[in-house]
């Protein structure tokens, strides 16, 4: 039989209830209700006992949010302790535009087989939200709140919609410090922001939580006091909508994640100030119904702002390319986006590029999934990682091109040109227009090769990228490859003995004839092979060997590694 049928037959109504557990108390004096005041009531306490049959306490069932906040009044004012309220498995629709609960007296607990709450009903109003946290520090230890435990568990609550201006639970209370709290295992789903974070909200912890469809998932705004720090979620799921996963406004926030599968949302991380620390998990994105809408991982200017990641899975949905331009993108000032032994798959991007920004992005240990063979993993960053010196080209002093002479058909010395270069070619770095000019004097066949070198970083993956446009005139062919390096020692005149080398990747054929004079881009398609242990050197090569005389201009060249 039903719980609430048996309280009914035991003709318990709420009003007796709480007389019940008041006059418990010596010091409250409270007037028993007659039979006629309680016949047609709605029933809502239950006795529970112990192992050996002694009375343990009296639980509060409500099935209203009227009834919650009158148990939560009869809870202040004459229980004045911290009490359980157990939320119904038949809970009414709850419309009211804002409900506060005092977390220094009450507990909300849901039904053994959950308790679901239709809030769609919530005016749509900016300001509006479900439940709003406070302390109101009646129950404070001197200066400490005396919050502990979890606080609410077992609740599956739907808003009003994910475009609304609704909030599903609000952490913000400026009457006292909210801070030392555990939640359980809720669920939130269409809300315009699902938990949100404000005035002295810190040291929140989460086990299981899940928010779904909303517009933010997680957020915490800037513009408020001593909140924000060491606020967690462990287990659970923030999935399914066009908006953010986890957004920080505020510099002195903080978010950790630990276990939390982020999936089919429009940007997995926003950190425009403080930061976001993630460790395990499976973020996954862009399938058909949820497509990306933004940088799946967005690190802003400010200098507190950050995004760590640790051993999570990222991946697309599918092998398509993705409808962004880069996985990650990282604000110059601010503190950057990390990247620690992740495990990457189905990522690539409309401009081949994994970070686009001027700000700090650094990727260490990752690995990637099965892909065939390929990583299905655009690599290449942006100019703030080349390795290149000065890969734009604005500097008239040079340096990370030269001249040699062919060098793909053994391994031995690299040597540069002893001829005259003025019979057989020109190199011009033009910082006022970012571009190396070389121009070949010599006829088609002499083994003239531009080359640029990187030192190898250990397992890390390499690519290349630049952009190339001829003189309308010249005929033939370039070859552009790239290699692994071993190089023993250097000499004098600054030629390179190889002891080992190994291509990597296909060498790119390209007419020169069908550049004319437009930019065109070159880029090393992604492989699953990483700089050996013995590689010193990450060599880029233009073998202009066929070409004819004539000229040819380089510009936004990069060579970059994670």
């Amino acid at each position: 039989m039903d719980r609430r049928a048996i309280l009914k037959r035991a003709s318990y109504s709420l009003a007796a209830a709480f007389a019940t557990d008041a006059l418990a108390d010596s010091s409250s004096k409270i007037n028993t209700p007659t039979s006629v005041e309680l016949s047609g009531k709605t029933r809502v306490m239950e006795e529970k006992r112990s192992f050996f049959g002694t009375p343990i306490f009296n639980s509060i069932i409500v099935s209203s949010r009227d009834e919650l906040l009158e148990a939560q009044e009869f809870i202040k004012n004459n229980i004045k302790k911290r009490t359980e309220i157990h939320l119904a498995k038949d809970f009414k629709p709850w419309m009211a535009a804002n409900t506060d609960i005092d977390l220094a007296f009450v507990t909300l607990v849901g039904h053994a087989d959950g308790t679901v709450i239709d809030a769609s009903g919530i005016p749509d109003v900016e300001g509006n939200y479900f439940i709003r946290f406070y302390n109101s520090r009646t129950l404070d230890m001197g200066n400490l709140p005396n919050l502990g435990g979890v606080r609410m568990s077992g609740l599956l609550i739907q808003g009003p919609g994910r475009n609304s201006k609704v909030i599903g639970r609000l952490f913000h209370s400026p009457e006292g410090f909210l801070g030392n709290i555990m939640m359980g295992a809720v669920t939130l789903t269409e809300f315009g922001r699902g938990d949100v974070y404000q005035r002295n909200a810190y040291n929140i912890c989460h086990f299981g939580a899940q928010i779904f469809r909303s517009g933010i998932h997680i957020d915490m705004p800037s513009g408020f006091s001593n909140y924000g720090e060491n606020i967690a979620y462990f287990g659970g799921a923030i999935a399914t909508s066009a908006g953010i996963g986890v957004r920080n406004s505020n510099p002195n926030g903080e978010f950790y994640l630990s276990g939390v599968s982020i999936d089919y949302v429009g940007r997995i991380l926003e950190a425009n100030a403080g930061s976001i620390s993630i460790h395990g998990g499976h973020h996954e994105f862009n399938n058909k119904s949820n497509p990306l809408k933004m940088t799946p991982y967005f690190c802003g200017k400010d200098q507190s702002a950050s995004i760590v990641i640790r051993d999570a899975t990222i991946m697309g949905f599918s092998k398509g390319k993705l409808p962004v331009d880069a996985i990650v993108e990282s604000v110059k000032g601010g503190g950057g986006v990390y990247f620690y032994s992740c495990r990457l798959l189905n990522l690539l991007t409309q401009q081949d590029t994994f970070k686009i920004g001027k700000g700090i992005f650094s990727a260490v240990d990752s690995r990637l999934l099965n892909g065939n063979g390929n990583f299905a993993v655009s690599l290449l960053l942006s100019q703030s990682e080349n390795q290149l010196a000065d890969g734009e080209f604005s500097s008239d002093q040079g340096g990370d091109w030269a001249i040699s002479f062919d060098h793909s058909e053994k391994v031995g010395e690299l040597a540069a040109i002893t001829d005259a270069p003025t019979t057989k070619y020109k190199l011009l770095q033009e910082p006022k227009s970012n571009t190396l000019q070389f121009t070949k004097l010599a006829d088609s066949g002499f083994p003239l090769s531009l080359t640029a070198m990187v030192p190898a970083r250990r397992l890390q993956n390499y690519t290349y990228s630049f952009k190339i446009k001829g003189d309308g005139k010249c005929t033939g062919k370039i070859f552009v490859s790239a290699y692994f390096l071993s190089v023993s020692h250097f000499s004098e005149n600054g030629n390179a003995n190889l002891k080992r080398k190994l291509q990597h990747g296909p060498v790119r054929e390209i007419e020169i004839g069908s550049l004319g004079s437009n930019w065109q881009r070159v880029f090393q398609s992604p492989l699953r092979l990483q700089a050996p242990e013995w590689a010193t050197h990450y060599m880029l090569v233009v073998n202009a060997k066929a070409m004819s005389p004539g000229r040819f201009s380089l510009t936004d060249a990069l060579i970059t590694s994670m």
